[in-house]
């Protein structure tokens, strides 16, 4: 057997050795993966909170953390002046994280959100008059919505956007009316309410 074959089988001993071991790495390396992505899967289900239970994160999800305000009082609005809308009394509030002194809520866990605004002017408005509603995230506005009143007296405004814990929602009003107008009362003619999707 001359020199050449015999390095030619070491050379194939080699190999075959190598790709057995190549072999176990991979097959060790793919039982670790699997260990940390079943681990990974585990600890984003158990962290996050269901409907009625307390997370890691120690918010209560009950209900999608819902809330519905309205104002009871009439709120004159003076004229081209964006007024933020008082909300002072609370329907429903399930986080308890609505400011009824300041008409403000607080986002009680990062997630998806549902936001509905709604108000109604008890004033007939002439044909050119604007009327715009605000929406503030965090003291800067956020989304906005204007419409010519003309005989319709109501704004509203709807939004679906991510939202991260603790940011604050605060809603504004305007019109461009000579005059000072008044917002209508009670929950079917002013309302500020939400909740969390996911």
């Amino acid at each position: 057997m001359d020199h050449l074959t015999i390095k030619w089988e070491i050379l194939i001993l080699t190999t075959n050795k190598i790709a057995k071991t190549m072999k176990k790495v991979i097959k060790n390396i793919s039982k670790v993966i699997l260990v940390v992505i079943t681990t990974l899967i585990f600890s984003i289900i158990t962290s996050c909170s269901k409907d009625g239970e307390t997370g890691k994160d120690g918010v209560n999800y009950s209900n999608n953390t819902g809330f519905d305000v309205t104002n009871e009082t009439a709120q004159t609005i003076n004229t081209s002046t964006i007024t933020p809308i008082t909300f002072n009394t609370e329907i429903t509030d399930d986080a308890n994280v609505f400011n009824t002194t300041t008409s403000e809520y607080v986002i009680p866990s990062t997630g998806f959100y549902n936001i509905n605004l709604k108000v109604s002017f008890q004033n007939t408005f002439p044909a050119n008059i604007t009327g715009v509603l605000y929406l503030y995230k965090n003291g800067v506005l956020f989304k906005r919505h204007s419409q010519q009143m003309g005989t319709s007296k109501g704004l509203s405004l709807t939004i679906n956007s991510d939202f991260e814990i603790n940011d604050v929602i605060k809603a504004f009003v305007l019109h461009t009316h000579l005059s000072v107008a008044t917002l209508e009362t009670e929950s079917s003619n002013c309302s500020f309410s939400g909740y969390r999707i996911y």
